[in-house]
Order: structure tokens, then C-alpha cells, then sequence
């Protein structure tokens, strides 16, 4: 409840600043739940599954009918007359042949089938909410690298100018690093789109308008001591297979249901009455009221086997259900142990990538230092610039994957 209040004094907050809302990785299960249509309109459909539960006990409560009317009629040798006519009648549930629990069984695995795809439609938001959280973390990552990068090509051209007034280089210098500030430029502008689309996408996904700018961190973290690779999955209680079973259990239910067709129905009953002089021939009208008490047996004899084909097809449904949450269970098993091994995989590549960082920043420093004494050329600088410039784009990369992945595998733990 407090976070809802927070989320919310924060809304209005970034409302009021002119739409820009700063967002933490951590924050984005609650403004999912909180602003969401998805969300919220699943969980509107749980909490309607959820309304029609507790038949059982409903089913056995009393039912009370109560009628009443005035009417003009004329009947027999008697001249017209105005009457007034009424009953009361309450009756109770003994007992349908079974058929009342297994309807509560039924609406129970709705409930639960509700839970199950609200809860699917949760995990898929979130996933979808945090892969585009990293992206757009990771493009204004690559967009600071890219303005460094710029910025040390503008200032390769600035010593390949000097050199050229000093006779030590060519004009043709100078266009190299110009057609390479055209090509960082280029890349520059590639990513202030990517950053817009994806910043649009992700508002639209929290439930506030698209132009909102958010803000976010701007280097994508890798947490070299993560214990989700140590955690273990439990495939029954993923919402994909909690919603195949849930069917099963529903049409299980509904085809016993039907098959029970032909068993009685039994109920008591009592009743008071009120009659008109059309319907009871007698003038006084304490004559008129009647007063029963009984019990009623209702029971069908032959219903063109409508019901047999009923409780066949429901069957079948129902064994589909048992089909799909199996093979949902082995897919899961399969996505969650590939996440795991693409998380192991991708932690060992981050370190490789590091250490191309390190070694491609000293690879530049030191071609930048031999081309202020003479000993490179402009080509050399500019495959320095850009080797560095490719290394630390890989490194944000992998550190981006790992992230993904790492969302992947927290979906699959329903996190």
C-alpha cells in the first residue's frame, strides 16, 4: 500500500515537472502494477473470477420469492372485480446429485485460471518493461561513448592540422579525420533515435504518456557475486503450467457435471398465498390465502443424449489441458537451463571484454603519443580511436546481455 502511495506522489510530481519520470530498475514492478492497463485489467478479470467462488456453501443457503399484484377481472356469473394477489415462498437445496460441488470445483479452477493469466500477463509486462529498462540504458551508454569518441577524433584533427601547417602532413589527413567525425556523427544520431523509440516504448509500457522523458542510470551494471544462477526452478508453479492445469481441472469438472445429468434433485419447500376470486371460489378473503409445506423431487429421464456428448467433449478439453501443461513444464525446464548456461557464458566474456578495455585504451595512448612524435600516421590513430571505441561497445554489450538474460531468468522464476 505504501508503495502504491509513493508511486503515485511521484507520478504526480513527475507530471507536474513536465512529464519526466526518473526510474530505478527496482521501481518497475510497482508503476507496472500501478499504471498498466494490462496489468490492472487482468487483475480486474481475477478479482471477477474470484466474486463467483464459494458456490458450494451458496447453493445450500434458502431462496426466497416474493410476489404480489392488484388486478381487474371478471369471472363466472360474478361482476367485475378488483383484487389485490401475492405469495411468499422460500426453498432450500438438498441435495442435485452432486452436481453443486463439482460447479464450485469448476468456478474455483477459474479462479485459478484468472490468477494464472493475470499472472502471465504481469510476468510478460515486467519482462517486457525491464529488456527495454537495459536497453535504454545500454544506448546512453554507447551514446557517451560515441561523443568521446568524437570528441578525441576532434582532437586527432586539431594535431593532424598542426602537423600539416608544419609540413610533417598531407590535406589528405585532414579528410580522414573529417570523414571519420561524419561517420561518429552519424552513429551519434542512429542512437538519440534508438534512445527516443526506446524511451517511448517503455512509457507507453508504465502507463504514462509517450513523450515523457525518463531517466535512467547511463552504464549497465554486471554484478560479479549474482546468485540467480543458483537458483532452482519449480516448473509447477509458473503461471504457463499453473493455467494448463487449471483447464484440466475445469473441464474435468464440467464433464462429470454432465454426466451426472440424470440423478434427482431434491428441495423443501413452504409457501403462503394470497388468492384472488378468479382462482379461489370464495367471496371472503381470509378464504383465499393457502398455506403449503413439502419437499420436491425433480429428476430427468432421457435428454436426447446431449449430455453424453457434453461430458465426452469436456473431457477431451480437459486432457488437452493435461497435455499442454506438461509440454509447458519441459519448455520451461529447457528455457531456464539455457538461461542459466547463457548467464554462466556471458559473465566469462564481460571479464574478456574488460580486459579489451584496458588493452584497446592503452593500444590508443600509445598511438596517440608515437603520432605527436612523428612515428604514426592519421590511418593509425583513427584504427586506434575506433578499435577502442569497438572494444568499450562490446563491453556495454555484453554487460546489456547479461542483464536481458538475467531478466529471462528472473520471469521464468516469476520475479
Amino acid at each position: 500500500m505504501l508503495g502504491n502511495v509513493l508511486i503515485l506522489v511521484i507520478s504526480s510530481i513527475a507530471a507536474a515537472a513536465g512529464d519526466r519520470l526518473v526510474v530505478r530498475f527496482e521501481d518497475l514492478p510497482r508503476l507496472l502494477q500501478f499504471a498498466n492497463g494490462h496489468v490492472k485489467g487482468a487483475g480486474q478479470k481475477a478479482e471477477a473470477a474470484d466474486a463467483r467462488t464459494s458456490f458450494l456453501l451458496k447453493s445450500y443457503l434458502p431462496t426466497l420469492k416474493a410476489e404480489a399484484g392488484r388486478e381487474r377481472f371478471e369471472t363466472g356469473p360474478f361482476k367485475p372485480q378488483t383484487q389485490s394477489y401475492g405469495s411468499v415462498e422460500a426453498s432450500v437445496n438438498l441435495f442435485r446429485g452432486g452436481r453443486d460441488a463439482l460447479e464450485s470445483e469448476a468456478r474455483n479452477a477459474q479462479r485459478e485460471l484468472a490468477d494464472g493469466e493475470a499472472k502471465q500477463t504481469y510476468l510478460q509486462e515486467l519482462s517486457d518493461a525491464r529488456k527495454l529498462y537495459w536497453q535504454l540504458v545500454y544506448q546512453r551508454e554507447v551514446l557517451s561513448l560515441l561523443r568521446s569518441a568524437l570528441s578525441q577524433n576532434e582532437k586527432s584533427r586539431a594535431t593532424a592540422m598542426k602537423r600539416i601547417a608544419g609540413g610533417l602532413a598531407t590535406q589528405s589527413d585532414r579528410l580522414e579525420f573529417e570523414i571519420s567525425q561524419i561517420q561518429f556523427e552519424q552513429d551519434i544520431a542512429k542512437s538519440e533515435l534508438s534512445i527516443a523509440n526506446e524511451q517511448r516504448k517503455l512509457a507507453s509500457l508504465l502507463g504514462r504518456p509517450i513523450d515523457t522523458v525518463i531517466e535512467t542510470a547511463t552504464f549497465v551494471p554486471h554484478d560479479h557475486d549474482d546468485s540467480i544462477g543458483a537458483e532452482s526452478l519449480q516448473p509447477e508453479r509458473h503461471p504457463n503450467v499453473r493455467v494448463g492445469r487449471a483447464i484440466q481441472t475445469y473441464f474435468d469438472a464440467q464433464s462429470k457435471q454432465a454426466g451426472r445429468w440424470w440423478l434427482p434433485s431434491l428441495e423443501v419447500y413452504g409457501t403462503y398465498a394470497l388468492y384472488t376470486l378468479r382462482e379461489r371460489d370464495h367471496f371472503a378473503r381470509k378464504d383465499r390465502f393457502d398455506t403449503a409445506v413439502g419437499a420436491r423431487l425433480n429428476m430427468e429421464l432421457f435428454d436426447g443424449l446431449r449430455s453424453a456428448s457434453e461430458s465426452k467433449a469436456h473431457a477431451f478439453e480437459a486432457r488437452a489441458g493435461e497435455l499442454s501443461a506438461a509440454q509447458s513444464a519441459r519448455e520451461l525446464a529447457a528455457q531456464f537451463e539455457n538461461a542459466k548456461q547463457e548467464l554462466l557464458v556471458t559473465h566469462q566474456l564481460i571479464h574478456d571484454g574488460e580486459r579489451n578495455v584496458e588493452k584497446g585504451q592503452e593500444y590508443l595512448r600509445l598511438t596517440l603519443a608515437e603520432y605527436g612524435r612523428g612515428s604514426k600516421n592519421s590511418p593509425d590513430v583513427l584504427s586506434a580511436n575506433q578499435k577502442y571505441v569497438d572494444f568499450k561497445r562490446r563491453y556495454a554489450e555484453l554487460r546489456r546481455d547479461y542483464q536481458l538474460v538475467r531478466a529471462e531468468l528472473m520471469a521464468l522464476l516469476g520475479k
